[in-house]
């Protein structure tokens, strides 16, 4: 052991109480939770994701967590609030390349935005749906692609394309920064357990 006893690592243990390790713990944790909050806002949230309202990423929320058991630290997104209830979707449990199936439920189909005035805005609370424009009208393509679509100075329009169900790509944005700070945590925590000297 590099020069230490047995005895001299029992001591040194000793000396450093379990609360006191678990107070220098979280401390510690509380440093990085709120690092891993920062990245996953400003580094590994996906550009593809246009912020509208800045709910999904006024939501992710760093903690660290103090019991008998030991300090944790994670990182969450949504809140359980209806309005950013869709973190999930695009996080998938962390894993990139891995896809999620959306089916419509309360309605036959799910309306996608295809016009360009249904655009979503910086700012924008929501995107219309079918139910706030009038002069809609379902048509099929000789694609076969179902349609709502609206006339214009005699032209056809497209505003929303239906779907029974869509399939959404991983966009993680959580695990990534929580991997990204937990690498960066791994000195100092290694230096506070006396790591270099116990061995």
């Amino acid at each position: 052991m590099a020069g230490k006893t047995l005895k001299d690592v029992t001591e040194r243990l000793n000396k450093v109480s379990a609360g006191e390790l678990l107070g220098a713990l979280h401390r510690l944790a509380l440093v990085h939770s709120a690092r891993a909050e920062t990245r996953a806002k400003n580094k590994t949230f996906p550009a593809a994701l246009n912020v509208r309202s800045g709910r999904l990423k006024g939501s992710i929320a760093g903690r660290a967590k103090r019991s008998s058991a030991g300090v944790f630290i994670s990182l969450s997104a949504g809140g359980g609030g209806k309005d950013v209830k869709y973190a999930r979707i695009h996080e998938q449990d962390g894993v990139r390349g891995t896809e999620r199936t959306i089916k419509a439920k309360k309605a036959q189909y799910l309306s996608i935005p295809v016009h360009e005035a249904l655009r979503a805005k910086s700012g924008d609370a929501r995107v219309p749906g079918p139910r706030d424009i009038e002069g809609l009208f379902f048509i099929e393509s000789k694609k076969g692609n179902k349609l709502l679509v609206k006339s214009t100075d005699g032209q056809i329009e497209p505003w929303f394309l239906l779907r029974k169900s869509v399939t959404i790509k991983a966009r993680p944005f959580l695990k990534p920064a929580l991997d990204h700070t937990l690498k960066q945590m791994e000195p100092e925590l290694a230096s506070l357990l006396g790591k270099q000297e116990l061995v």
